[in-house]
């Protein structure tokens, strides 16, 4: 009975060595999966400018289940329909920028949904399913039946995948902090050289025509002769141009302007970080700082008006002779508030989590030099700054970016840190820019006011009338004080208006919101957590999509897609 034991063992031990057998050219069907990871991360990455980040990876779940079910799939199939499968991967990836290209021109006609959809499958799922069967096709057996077992490059696909998606999100901002030209179409045609030395072949001819029209005519490029195209077509056909661009931590970001309309804005992927209208001989000439192209940057700056209801009426007229006040600002933009805050004697700390947000606003737009930068994520910012026993008089909180709100400084945990940070008798100030109607901008509202004793919200402009609608995407400033004093805005001073027409108009803040109407009344008493964030995030996925159709009604198309 135990010679058959022990015969039974050694073949075992043969099939587990069978399976986990070396098989031949290993390594390069490996790089062919890591090399579509690579290629999912960077369709995101040329996606974002034209969709939005979010719109852009709305199906990369459904991408990651097709590539399962390929690698399924062509384990039953003859090796003869898989031959040479391999020598297309360079041909196929030389061609999804010039692809991308043509189907960008399409974006204000497919929309937010679909256009992204139908580009990657287009460009990438043909990508993704030409790898899988390259890396499987040795592993059938030399007569083209299909073998007993799935090779163990098989069950490793998946994790090569992610592997080479997870490279290219962060090798994109490492890369843009050395090298101020790398972009990801450059970094697409990069793909195409790997996968060329893998797989040489004469198939390699047909990539020339697409490599042609990558260098002189892809707008997206970063190369001398495009960055003219590009600028040519934009003045020509929209009356803008763009004075500088590059990807960095937070996506793909550009200084654009309109000279006839006289404005000037900074970019961010599908969204507008900020903007200000540009020197005329017409502003006063008293004027000592820019004007906004959106009000709700001036909203922001009331904070510094906020008094509470008991305080002496008077206080205004002794303003310039108060001590210099400490403000903190999270999420600089274009520096707007930063450069009022400063002209108005206050020591200004900007906590910026993208360096080359922070150049292009010293560079390009009215950002002063005497303020504090810290280029550092919020959250590790405030951890840090409670630790240190930092105190501050104002805090502005203004963190949209890309159609969505980062849902990390919005939590419970993350607006404790804040109001930590302030001093007993200081003002914050907190944007929020979303669909009202949506449960996701009731939840991070309601965790605001239940943090802070004492809260006011306005709207940048006044609500709209029709009681019937489906979707109320809006900028919202909530005021918030730590005790819970009534509070107003101050009388004004000439001095407070810094010779701005803007901040005459907009100040003080007019359209309140009633609580009510933010959903405090409700039942619900839930609040946003680290633990609970997917809570808001499932619903950025519409908000995003309405931002989407909002910026294409500020900016022209042509603009968003030529990059």
């Amino acid at each position: 009975m135990a010679r058959p034991t022990r015969k039974t063992t050694r073949t075992q031990e043969t099939s587990i060595g069978e399976w986990l057998r070396p098989r031949p050219n290993q390594w390069r069907k490996a790089a062919y999966l890591f090399l579509a990871g690579a290629c999912m991360g960077l369709s995101t990455s040329t996606l974002s400018p034209v969709y939005g980040l979010i719109p852009a990876t709305l199906y990369h779940t459904q991408l990651y289940v097709v590539g399962l079910v390929a690698i399924v799939i062509v384990n039953f199939l003859p090796v003869s329909y898989l031959a040479s499968l391999d020598s297309w991967l360079p041909v196929w990836a030389s061609w999804i920028p010039t692809v991308q290209w043509a189907l960008f021109k399409t974006s204000d006609w497919l929309g937010e949904t679909a256009g992204p959809l139908l580009t990657e499958i287009i460009t990438v799922y043909p990508m993704l399913l030409l790898s899988v069967a390259a890396s499987v096709e040795d592993d059938q057996s030399p007569s083209g039946q299909k073998r007993s077992y799935f090779g163990m490059l098989q069950f490793a696909a998946p994790l090569l995948v992610w592997m080479g998606e997870k490279m290219t999100t962060t090798l994109i901002p490492r890369l843009s902090r050395l090298l101020s030209n790398v972009s990801s179409s450059l970094l697409q045609l990069l793909l195409a050289a790997s996968y060329a030395c893998l797989s040489p072949s004469k198939l390699l001819l047909l990539t020339i025509p697409a490599l042609l029209h990558s260098v002189c005519f892809n707008e997206h490029m970063p190369f001398p002769s495009t960055n003219a195209r590009l600028n040519g077509t934009l003045e020509s056909q929209f009356g803008f141009k763009v004075l500088a661009r590059s990807e960095s931590i937070t996506g793909y970001l550009s200084v654009i302007e309109n000279p006839k309309r006289e404005f000037r804005a900074l970019r961010c992927d599908h969204s507008l970080l900020g903007g200000e209208w540009l020197p005329t001989e017409r502003e006063p000439p008293n004027q000592r700082v820019r004007d906004p192209i959106f009000a709700v940057f001036v909203l922001l700056e009331a904070v510094r008006l906020v008094e509470l209801v008991d305080a002496p009426l008077d206080d205004a007229t002794s303003w310039d002779v108060a001590p210099p006040k400490q403000a903190l600002v999270i999420g600089l933009g274009v520096g707007t508030s930063v450069a009022a805050l400063v002209a108005h004697g206050v020591n200004t700390t900007v906590v910026e989590i993208d360096p080359r947000v922070h150049d292009y606003a010293m560079k390009y737009f009215a950002l002063p030099s005497n303020h504090t930068s810290v280029i550092e994520d919020a959250v590790t910012f405030t951890q840090r700054a409670i630790r240190a026993g930092l105190h501050y008089d104002y805090i502005i909180h203004d963190v949209f970016t890309g159609g969505a709100e980062p849902v990390d400084l919005f939590t419970v945990e993350f607006v404790r840190s804040l109001f930590s940070l302030l001093r007993p008798d200081g003002v914050i100030a907190i944007n929020y820019a979303g669909d009202l109607l949506l449960p996701s901008a009731q939840l991070i509202i309601r965790t605001v006011y239940s943090v802070f004793l004492s809260c006011r919200t306005f709207r940048e402009f006044e609500a709209p009338q029709d009681s019937n609608r489906d979707h109320d995407f809006a900028n919202l400033v909530m005021f918030c004080v730590k005790s819970r004093t009534p509070f107003r805005f101050r009388q004004r001073v000439e001095a407070d208006y810094l010779g701005s027409p803007a901040r005459r108009e907009y100040f003080p803040p007019r359209f309140e919101v009633d609580p009510v109407d933010l959903g405090l009344q409700s039942t619900d008493t839930s609040l946003l957590t680290n633990k609970n964030k997917h809570l808001a995030e499932k619903w950025q996925k519409r908000s995003a999509r309405e931002h989407w159709r909002i910026m294409r009604g500020q900016i022209p198309y042509g603009v968003w897609e030529n990059w």
